[in-house]
């Protein structure tokens, strides 16, 4: 990253593919297949854990929340902020695979 003058990341926003509502549609199994998004997760998942350095935003439900931050702090968090939302992006993908977890096992 240096050598190419890269940013450090800071913020990571993330909006997974709609698996839930996929099936919800009655899609056939190779669509909700593709359904399954594995970089997003993979992202989320890598955001949360560096919460002391990352704001991580899961999904579109978490913007409110970043406008409100962002309008009363600015561009600065501090560890509790970026805790809280490194704990609801956990919530997100254990939601979502969850909800995997129930289609293949049905």
């Amino acid at each position: 990253m240096a050598k190419y003058e890269i940013p450090d990341i800071d913020l990571v926003i993330v909006d997974l593919y709609p698996f839930e509502q996929t099936v919800i549609n009655g899609a056939n199994d190779q669509e909700i297949i593709e359904k399954i998004d594995i970089g997003g997760i993979s992202l989320i998942r890598a955001g949360a854990k560096n919460f002391e350095d990352v704001v991580i935003i899961p999904s579109k439900a978490e913007y409110p929340v970043l406008l409100q931050l962002l309008n009363t702090k600015g561009a600065q968090t501090e560890l509790e902020d970026r805790k809280m939302f490194a704990e609801r992006a956990f919530g997100v993908s254990s939601n979502y695979d969850a909800a995997i977890h129930e289609w293949f096992a049905k």
